[in-house]
């Protein structure tokens, strides 16, 4: 088997990326770490690879950004965690929307061509081998909460179903039995993973899953109100509900007051995406954190380590939510 940039540094118990600037020359490395590195190497028989080694050095510095949208609290700080590692590297970032279209989509690939080093896609909503064929040669692509099946890309996400979890069993523990859920785009893979992660909860805990109390949503705040409208109608209705997202989290407690439901009192609420509004929120939003700005920032870490070792075995990875406990759901010691 071939000694690789990603062996190397395993062996020198450093990054892949480490190992580069120590043989490309691209950054200062500590002396101590670069001899561990150039020991490593020798113990190994690596050989550099000359030719993606000249490709490394007339590199453009630049990553290319596909989100679909630019706007609203979840992507700027996705963001501001690819800014940030960037930054830190001496990269430039390339931003762009698709907003959830195909066209949108080829149109900003067709404008990056030829000026990045490195590409990193979320397009929850489309099909990636439908787009695999249209992404520059050569470039290595991290695509962000998607789905890992039926394409060769890398892909870094966040564990929805864990989350889903987290948040179902977090509202039995605090005492609910009737728990409803408004799911989210019913195109995206976290609104199938959520719900997933939701009715394994149930199923532990040995709870009924009543299909009247799982309401489909869109991840708008719309949908949130007109979720938690449905929800209160079922017969019998639930005495908490998990919504997929923060906004939907928001738009149902907003309908559920007008309704003259005191949350958490009568209903409690936990969302998920722990915006940097749910804290602000009245009551205080009890909501899983995806770790928007660590999957920027571990975007870009994992685009580098592909940049530098351009094996063919993809990567994929997720990071673990955390429940972030507030006053929506009742819980004793949770700020209002």
């Amino acid at each position: 088997m071939s000694v690789t940039i990603r062996t190397v540094a395993e062996e020198a118990d450093v990054s892949p990326a480490t190992v580069s600037r120590v043989f490309n020359d691209t950054a200062p490395v500590d002396p101590t770490t670069r001899e561990r590195i150039l020991e490593a190497a020798d113990r190994l028989g690596y050989v550099p690879n000359a030719t993606a080694r000249s490709l490394s050095l007339d590199a453009t510095h630049t990553f290319g950004v596909l989100l679909p949208f630019l706007t609203g609290e979840y992507f700027p700080e996705v963001i501001r965690g690819l800014d940030q590692t960037a930054r830190t590297h001496d990269r430039l970032l390339m931003l762009s929307s698709s907003h959830h279209s195909s066209e949108g989509l080829c149109r900003a690939l067709s404008s990056m061509n030829g000026r990045i080093d490195g590409l990193v896609l979320m397009l929850p909503q489309l099909d990636p081998s439908a787009y695999e064929k249209h992404l520059p040669e050569d470039v290595p692509a991290v695509l962000l909460n998607s789905s890992s099946e039926g394409h060769d890309l890398s892909v870094l996400s966040i564990d929805n179903h864990e989350g889903g979890r987290l948040a179902t069993r977090h509202l039995i523990e605090c005492g609910h039995e009737r728990i409803g859920i408004i799911t989210g785009d019913p195109a995206t893979q976290e609104t199938h993973e959520r719900l997933a992660g939701y009715r394994a909860a149930l199923r532990t805990a040995g709870l009924p899953a009543c299909e009247e109390w799982v309401v489909e949503g869109d991840f708008h705040r719309p949908s949130g109100e007109a979720g938690a409208r449905t929800l209160l109608d079922a017969t019998p209705p639930p005495t908490a509900l998990f919504a997929s997202n923060d906004y939907m989290a928001m738009g149902a407690i907003r309908a559920l007051q007008a309704d003259g439901q005191a949350v958490p009192e009568d209903v409690a609420v936990v969302g998920f995406d722990d915006l940097p509004c749910a804290e602000h929120f009245s009551p205080a939003l009890t909501t899983i954190d995806a770790r928007m700005v660590d999957l920027g920032t571990e975007a870009i870490t994992l685009l580098m380590e592909l940049e530098d070792d351009p094996s063919p075995d993809r990567r994929v990875e997720r990071l673990d939510p955390a429940l972030v406990v507030r006053g929506s759901c009742g819980a004793a010691g949770g700020p209002s």
